[in-house]
């Protein structure tokens, strides 16, 4: 039901009133799939007005439309139709009622949807860190446990992770993750320099996106223990 719009549609001035029109001549008993088409388009336009592209930053860095296409799940399946109070006042014909939970609603999918999203990407990372059970093995559940206490080759695994998902964000170009890489296998920044052939002092210029992008994504990496 709710699929991508043509860029025409997208391009479109966007009104919050539009929405709530969209949604409550969708509800009356001359329900039409022209009806429901429109409120497809104008629910697509608000999560797109409301989580623009370049939102994100971090392990969630360019999967706005992820969320999006969540949130409008979300939404189709209960989160509009479970509303009681939206569904109140669409029957009373309260306009401006039927905006605040239309409103209320999206908001609550979208905020959904990041956290699952977000989760996600914790256990994805977590995958990474072993540790140590009872019998003092190991194993592969998530933890709790901060970055900076992993094991140096769990480190480096996670920030080679986190590399790549900079990468495929556009958040750090591929020579400055392929960089920090050597520098983080073990090749000295003498080395590196002539093999990059650049100095030691562009190096480090080179590296400052990378350094803050890990410093922001490893400092603040969960794992849940779920």
């Amino acid at each position: 039901m709710f699929n991508k719009t043509s860029s025409t549609t997208i391009a479109a001035p966007y009104r919050a009133g539009n929405l709530t029109r969209a949604w409550l001549a969708s509800a009356d008993d001359s329900q039409s799939a022209d009806k429901l088409d429109k409120l497809a388009i104008e629910l697509d336009t608000t999560l797109r007005h409301r989580l623009p592209s370049g939102t994100f930053r971090g392990i969630l860095a360019g999967r706005e439309d992820e969320v999006r296409q969540d949130a409008a799940i979300l939404l189709v399946e209960g989160f509009l139709l479970g509303n009681r109070r939206l569904m109140r006042a669409t029957r009373a014909g309260n306009v401006s009622e039927a905006a605040n939970q239309l409103s209320r609603s999206i908001s609550g999918a979208i905020s959904i949807s990041i956290r699952r999203l977000r989760r996600q990407a914790a256990r994805y990372f977590a995958r990474f860190q072993p540790i140590s059970d009872h019998d003092h093995g190991t194993c592969c559940h998530p933890s709790d446990r901060q970055y900076w206490s992993l094991p140096l080759a769990v480190q480096r695994a996670l920030a080679l992770q986190a590399l790549h998902v900079a990468v495929t964000g556009r958040l750090i170009t591929r020579q400055q993750a392929s960089l920090a890489e050597a520098i983080a296998t073990g090749t000295s920044q003498a080395t590196a320099a002539r093999e990059y052939g650049i100095s030691r002092s562009a190096i480090s210029q080179r590296l400052q996106p990378v350094r803050r992008y890990l410093g922001e994504v490893l400092t603040n990496l969960e794992f849940p223990l779920v």
